[in-house]
């Protein structure tokens, strides 16, 4: 069953496992805990199978998987492939057109897991626009707390 965020973007996974959805603790933690700063990046390869191979500032070359490696590309490559790794996190991130970031969780390539994938009970065949879940809600409201953007603002 496909969901529609207000921006039209289309979700079938509702999973927060390591390489889907960012939860939103891992999003608060990726801004107030200075420990787990993001060290600048680039990304080299973004494959259609979701592996993401990224480059640290000092030179590492790291092998990781997002189940939504288009997103991933899209998003990155406006920035010219610029990101901000957090691995302690599992997360990386890319400035957004209004000044925040655009978040997306990561896991080591071969750890990849399948999307979870659910009906919700009244949502309509067609697919039309419904409300986020509770736990998207809450990661909305701290993204606008602090100029994150996953998925309420993504273009």
């Amino acid at each position: 069953m496909k969901r529609l965020s207000p921006s039209g973007r289309v979700y079938s996974c509702y999973s927060c496992r390591s390489g889907h959805d960012v939860h939103f603790i891992q999003a608060r933690l990726s801004w107030e805990d200075p420990d787990r700063a993001p060290v600048p990046g680039h990304i080299q390869e973004v494959y259609d199978d979701g592996t993401v191979v990224v480059e640290d500032a000092q030179g590492q070359v790291i092998r990781l998987w997002n189940h939504d490696p288009e997103r991933l590309a899209r998003l990155a490559g406006a920035n010219d492939n610029q990101i901000g790794i957090q691995l302690g996190l599992l997360l990386l991130r890319t400035k957004s057109t209004d000044g925040g970031f655009y978040l997306f969780c990561v896991c080591p390539e071969d750890l990849r897991t399948p999307c979870w994938r659910r009906r919700i009970p009244g949502i309509p065949e067609s697919g039309q626009s419904i409300g986020f879940p509770a736990h998207f809600e809450k990661l909305r409201a701290a993204q606008q707390d602090h100029g994150l953007r996953q998925m309420a603002n993504d273009p």
